[in-house]
């Protein structure tokens, strides 16, 4: 019986870097390849394939420049408004659902830019030299000086990690990008987020974490377990509550609630509890006048969340992803 990892190579080929097929496939029939059981799992999304053939396409490129190399045209790959319907996991990571018209594609294998040049990577434009379509001008990217010059002397380390995944690193640049190339692409934007938090850049360890919540649902989408991924995800969250290394009000309470989501399902309900509680802290921070900015009114629904979290903490469908 060959390596699952073989085998959901062989299946991303078969379905197209169909991850809900792949995931599907191995659910029901673990690694065992069998053309008749892919043509089976074939059948079931033959109307999805069917109405795919003559969809439109979800994304559209644009280029950047690289900020550390200079590199132009390294493309990024952009999804059309309205040609998804974004759920998420119980990790608050974003799954896409096609709207009627446009063609599927897993979001997450392409949402990360590249350069092609230094491996520089992120899954937001804005940390590269690029053209704001309201301003209609080039905008350079935000990056702070220290953290460039850094990201600069790692050009190397960076070129080391994707020659060292071999055809993964092959396919970063590939349309359709597969699975293995997907999770590479968050390793690299982890790099420069690894960096970041060594210059102490502002939410550096939130990225991180939610970078780690990507490879956790790509691989959960592939039949395997996610754990050591959210495991590092929950470590990164935890610095971040540490450091109050939040963009803004609103990450802090959906990132306190996914930390505590992240306790809860790694099995440690003391942690899972301490993280609830604060956000009733920050509640309490609103009511005394301690906090004066304008996000208190999204404070109460992931309160709320929470406490349906807990409430539910039994339920044997709990971590599922949604239909």
């Amino acid at each position: 019986m060959a390596e699952i990892s073989e085998i959901k190579k062989r299946l991303n080929q078969m379905f197209g870097n169909n991850t809900e097929m792949v995931g599907l496939y191995i659910e029901r029939f673990g690694s065992h390849l069998s053309i008749s059981n892919i043509n089976k799992i074939r059948e079931e999304y033959k109307d999805q394939i069917e109405r795919e053939a003559s969809a439109a396409d979800a994304l559209f490129e644009t280029d950047l420049t690289c900020p550390i190399c200079g590199t132009e045209k390294v493309i990024h790959q952009e999804l059309k408004a309205k040609s998804q319907i974004i759920s998420f996991d119980p990790f608050m990571t974003p799954i896409y659902k096609p709207i009627e018209g446009f063609k599927s594609v897993n979001y997450s294998l392409y949402s990360v830019t590249v350069c092609h040049k230094c491996y520089y990577a992120s899954p937001d434009r804005k940390d590269f030299k690029n053209f704001s379509l309201t301003s209609r001008v080039w905008e350079e990217a935000k990056l702070t000086a220290i953290s460039k010059s850094d990201l600069v002397d790692t050009m190397a380390e960076r070129m080391s990690i994707v020659e060292e995944e071999g055809d993964a690193g092959f396919g970063l640049f590939d349309m359709p990008r597969n699975v293995e190339s997907g999770i590479l692409s968050y390793k690299m934007a982890i790099e420069r987020a690894h960096v970041e938090t060594r210059n102490k850049e502002k939410a550096a360890w939130t990225k991180k974490g939610y970078y780690w919540g990507k490879i956790a649902l790509l691989i959960r989408q592939g039949g395997e377990s996610p754990k050591p991924y959210l495991e590092e995800m929950a470590k990164c969250f935890e610095q971040s509550f540490f450091y109050s290394d939040y963009p803004s009000a609103v990450i802090e309470f959906q990132t306190l609630y996914v930390l505590s989501a992240l306790k809860l399902y790694l099995g440690n309900r003391k942690d899972c509890r301490k993280y609830m509680s604060e956000l009733d802290k920050i509640k309490a921070e609103y009511k005394n006048g301690i906090r004066t900015d304008r996000s208190q009114g999204k404070l109460d629904s992931w309160i709320d969340k929470g406490q349906r979290l807990w409430e539910s903490r039994e339920e044997e469908d709990l971590w599922d992803l949604p239909k």
